[in-house]
């Protein structure tokens, strides 16, 4: 069995600079699944991208997870003074 140990997931294109050039990546679930099935990947680790509150991001990665159990383990980011986070 292979295994993605670190992988991003996210509700679709994602934008952000890279140093002064705005890019855009497609980090959707079905791209994601999409690539691991190309590369021969059968988990991988996902978690969500850091934001507040951490507690949506969470949530997101579970129902994922929930979704696609023999596809995905999911890991929890945190967010320093969030309580909440406390369950993840």
């Amino acid at each position: 069995m292979i295994i993605d140990a670190y992988a991003h997931v996210a509700k679709g294109v994602v934008r952000f600079y890279e140093g002064t050039e705005l890019v855009e990546y497609d980090m959707s679930v079905g791209s994601l699944l999409s690539s691991m099935n190309l590369a021969g990947i059968d988990k991988a680790v996902i978690c969500g991208l850091p934001h507040k509150p951490a507690e949506a991001s969470n949530d997101f990665i579970a129902r994922l997870v929930e979704a696609h159990p023999d596809r995905f383990i999911g890991f929890a980011i945190w967010t320093e003074g969030e309580e909440s986070c406390r369950r993840a």
